[in-house]
């Protein structure tokens, strides 16, 4: 595969906060199957993710940071 070519796919896992990474790069842990038809990648191929949702009404984003604050300082 080219290193610019994309690959699709379904996220099945996301992580709620960003953490350290080994090599010292604070990031989300995204997990996602291939879409069908996509060939299979090697294994230990790295890179960036797009990701693309649905419609959100304006207040799921104006409240999205305080939320997430409210979430950690409760422990839900």
């Amino acid at each position: 595969m080219a290193p610019l070519g994309t690959v699709a796919g379904v996220l099945t896992q996301s992580s709620y906060e960003p953490t350290l990474s080994g090599e010292g790069v604070v990031a989300y842990h995204l997990k996602a199957d291939l879409a069908p038809g996509e060939p299979v990648q090697r294994i230990g191929l790295k890179g960036t993710a797009k990701l693309y949702g649905g419609w959100a009404p304006l207040i799921c984003h104006v409240l999205r940071k305080p939320l997430a604050v409210a979430r950690r300082t409760l422990d839900v």
